[in-house]
This record gives structure tokens, C-alpha cells and sequence, in this order.
């Protein structure tokens, strides 16, 4: 199988092209002349490097022509940091661009279109999300995730192209954002800084990126499920006691303090992914229970701290 991947060189990209080659797949990755490749170093030399950009992609569409990809895997989004979430910019910087990717993929042939949505197309909201729970997304990184499932669902559907869209939940893994809360935290303990949080109270369902990856290789296979899936662990702990097992495991020697600031206004006090629908579609099913994953985290983290930029 061939994928042609978007955002390589990001959190989730680049775990998700480090899995399809694993599992024998020919992969080629849009990157940008200035992106920061640190993520994909070790596999840059397996993957087939496409100099381009999303805001740009008709020049780089003979080249993704010239690869002939069965399957597009969408990851590349500008705008995920905290800071950007209710940024107008979203729908300049994302929208255009995707619809691009599909009718790109359309001319060269794709097969399958997958793309990564995100919980926040829920907005806020408690209790067990499944594919049914109706969407009323708040921000305008949400609102722009939720309009392009539909959109490019309907794009590929007139086109013929098979469309997956799956709504990822916290996602955690080595090669995070460093603003995140499990860096931020690991990289506060091993230098001495005491990191201001909130109460901590509201429960999140995190995933491992080895298990992201995994679900987004079962969903780039031909003929596998389509429309709308969940993608989470369906497990939901506190902020706080993810952020005292961090801590303690990344050897901090006094206790964390909760509630110096507040929480997000309109944040849900618990969420839990309801991915039945995606099992039952793919085979797939998350394997890394959230206290090894968390420690496993922590310890690579610690280990690559060097790696990562300007920290």
C-alpha cells in the first residue's frame, strides 16, 4: 500500500509514518523546505520527501502524482496549540487547504482518504462519546474539524474515494508538543521549576500515540470502515492524577500544588471514548494501559529532553 501522509514532521503524523512503514507500507510525507524534521530523523531516509506546503499544495501535485498514492493520511493541521484554538485564523489556515488535498487526491487516483478529527468537535460535553452524540463544537478549531468531516465526506463520496474521519481524544506519547501538560510537567521537574496548574478535577481520556498509530494504519486499509469514528482509549482519570504520576515519576522532590489558576472556561468534567464502532470496523483495539504508557512517556522524555527545541 501506498500513503501519502500530511504533517510527518508533527506529534501524530510522524508516529503514524513510522507505523505504516513498519507494517510494510511505501510512504510519502509533504514537508515543508523549513520544517523541523527532528521528529522523523530516524526514518527520514525510508520515507519519499515531498518539498511543499499545505497552503501551496498545487505545486507540489505532480510530485504526489508521480508516488501514486492508494491512500491519503491527513495529519497536517496549523493552529493546534493551546493558544490558537479560538483563532479565526483556523478556518483560513485549514479549511481551503484540505479541500485542496481531496480534490488532489481525486486527479491522481487516490483510493481512501483518512484524516484526523478531533474531540473538540463534541465542544463541551460529560459522559461517553460515541459516533451518535450529537457535535456542537465551541471553538473555532472544533468548528473547522467538524465542517471539514462532513465536507470531505461528501467531496469523496461524489468522487468515489473511500473517506474515513476519526475524532481523536488526548492523545500522549514521546515526541508531544513541549506546551502540552506531560512534557511541560516532565521538563518542569528535571529543571526545577514549579509549574502553576488548575484543580485538576475534570477527567480525560488519554490515548498512547503507539495505539493512535496503530488505529490510523487499520483504517488507511482499502475496503475497511467508512464515515465518522471515535478514537480514544475508553478510559477517563482526573487531570490531576495523571499529572501526579507524571511528576512523581519524573522525580520531582516536593509535591505538586493544584488550583493556582483556573481551568478552561466551559470544560467538561469527564469524557470517555466510545470506540466500539471503530473496533468493530478495523480490528482495532488500544494495548497500552495509561500507567505503563505514562511511564514509558516519562522515561523517553527524560532521556530526549536534548532533542527537543529551544525548551
Amino acid at each position: 500500500m501506498r500513503c501519502f501522509v500530511t504533517g510527518a514532521t508533527g506529534f501524530v503524523g510522524s508516529h503514524a509514518s513510522r507505523r505504516l512503514l513498519s507494517e510494510g507500507c511505501a510512504v510519502a510525507a509533504l514537508v515543508r523546505p523549513s520544517a523541523n524534521r527532528w521528529r522523523i530523523a530516524d526514518i527520514e531516509r525510508s520515507l519519499a520527501l515531498i518539498p511543499g506546503d499545505l497552503d501551496a499544495l498545487t505545486a507540489s501535485e505532480s510530485a504526489i502524482a508521480a508516488f501514486r498514492p492508494d491512500v491519503i493520511v491527513h495529519c497536517g493541521w496549523r493552529g493546534r496549540g493551546r493558544g490558537f484554538r479560538d483563532d479565526a485564523g483556523q478556518f483560513d489556515w485549514n479549511v481551503g487547504p484540505t479541500l485542496d488535498l481531496v480534490r488532489i487526491a481525486r486527479r491522481v487516483g487516490c483510493r481512501r482518504f483518512v484524516a484526523v478529527g478531533s474531540q473538540a468537535e463534541y465542544g463541551p460535553i460529560n459522559g461517553s462519546v460515541n459516533e451518535e452524540t450529537y457535535l456542537k463544537p465551541t471553538t473555532a478549531y472544533g468548528v473547522a474539524k467538524y465542517c471539514l468531516g462532513l465536507v470531505t465526506a461528501k467531496m469523496c463520496s461524489l468522487a468515489g474515494i473511500e473517506h474515513c474521519w476519526l475524532r481523536l481524544f488526548a492523545a500522549y506519547g514521546p515526541f508531544d508538543d513541549r506546551d502540552t501538560l506531560i512534557p511541560s510537567l516532565v521538563f518542569d521537574a528535571a529543571n526545577g521549576r514549579s509549574p502553576r496548574l488548575g484543580p485538576g478535577t475534570n477527567r480525560l481520556d488519554y490515548l498512547h500515540t503507539d495505539d493512535v498509530a496503530a488505529a490510523i494504519a487499520r483504517a488507511c486499509s482499502i475496503g475497511a470502515g467508512q464515515g465518522s469514528f471515535v478514537l480514544g482509549s475508553g478510559r477517563a482519570e482526573t487531570v490531576r492524577w495523571t499529572a501526579e504520576r507524571v511528576w512523581a515519576r519524573a522525580g520531582a522532590p516536593t509535591p505538586l500544588s493544584f488550583g493556582a489558576i483556573d481551568g478552561p472556561p466551559g470544560q467538561s468534567d469527564a469524557v470517555i471514548a466510545d470506540s466500539r464502532r471503530l473496533r468493530d470496523a478495523t480490528g482495532w483495539r488500544p494495548t497500552i494501559e495509561l500507567e505503563n504508557g505514562l511511564d514509558r512517556t516519562v522515561d523517553w522524555l527524560l532521556a530526549n529532553q536534548a532533542r527537543y527545541p529551544a525548551i
